[in-house]
C-alpha cells in the first residue's frame, strides 16, 4: 500500500537512483498494458520534479538510458509508448504558460 507520491518516490529511486526534492502531479492519462494475454487497465500519472542540485541521474532496474533534453527540444515522437508521447504532447501545450525554458524532461 502506497500513495502516488510514495509510488513517485520509489519509482525514481529504483530507475534513476535519486529522490525529487519536491513533486506536483500535473494529470494523469488512461492506459492498458498487455501483460502476457492478458490487457490490464491503468493510469498513468504525471509529475513535475524537482532533483537535487547536482543529481547525478543513473538508468538502474527496468530503465536501458536517460538523458536530459531541454523543453524547447522535446519531440513527442521520439517518447516510444503512445501513453508518455501523448502525455508529453500535453505537457508541452501548457509548458509555456507554466514553466522556464530552462527546465529539461527526462527521457527514459
Amino acid at each position: 500500500d502506497e500513495t502516488l507520491e510514495e509510488a513517485l518516490e520509489r519509482e525514481l529511486a529504483e530507475e534513476v537512483g535519486c529522490v525529487p526534492m519536491s513533486a506536483s502531479y500535473l494529470f494523469s492519462n488512461p492506459n492498458r498494458y498487455a501483460w502476457g494475454d492478458v490487457v490490464i487497465p491503468t493510469t498513468d500519472c504525471f509529475f513535475r520534479c524537482m532533483m537535487p542540485a547536482g543529481a547525478i541521474l543513473r538508468a538502474a532496474d527496468d530503465v536501458e538510458a536517460l538523458s536530459w533534453i531541454p523543453l524547447p527540444d522535446v519531440r513527442p515522437a521520439d517518447f516510444g509508448l503512445r501513453s508518455i508521447s501523448q502525455a508529453v504532447e500535453k505537457f508541452l501545450t501548457v509548458r509555456n504558460s507554466q514553466f522556464s525554458d530552462r527546465e529539461h524532461i527526462i527521457n527514459e
